[in-house]
């Protein structure tokens, strides 16, 4: 990517909420490279997944609407105007205090399956907090 000096600005109008075509002229680039960079700067996190955290590491789960947006096979019946039941997608977050975060989608809500995720980014003499309990994670957890 181009244009180093611009992202910072360009970041920020993203944050006000502009549109791709109102940023583009702003910063006197083409639309089609206010695209690309839209595109880029919201992907960019998801590659930032942490292996390890340290310190006090806080934890929770939480479910979101599963979404099949933009896919073009759909597996499960469509649904009608209001109707059915909405199949929720369980999603694991931790972070520590300096500001790494970890986000995984589990199969299932499941103690073991939250397990297996949050075990290889513990590090040890680490604090976990989650909403219901505080443990001290010893070295051979």
């Amino acid at each position: 990517m181009k244009k180093a000096e611009k992202w910072i600005e360009y970041t920020k109008l993203m944050w006000e909420g502009v549109s791709l075509r109102k940023s583009a002229k702003a910063l006197d680039i083409t639309l089609r490279t206010s695209f690309r960079w839209r595109h880029m700067f919201i992907k960019a996190p998801a590659s930032f997944n942490p292996s390890v955290l340290t310190g006090v590491i806080e934890a929770d789960e939480t479910s979101l609407p599963e979404s099949f947006k933009g896919k073009r096979a759909i597996n499960r019946k469509s649904r009608k105007r209001g109707g059915g039941k909405i199949e929720k997608v369980p999603i694991f977050i931790a972070l520590d205090r300096s500001g790494a975060i970890s986000h995984k989608v589990l199969e299932r809500n499941t103690k073991e399956n939250i397990q297996a995720q949050l075990k290889p980014l513990l590090s040890s003499g680490s604090v976990l907090c989650t909403p219901c309990v505080r443990i001290v994670v010893a070295s051979n957890f």
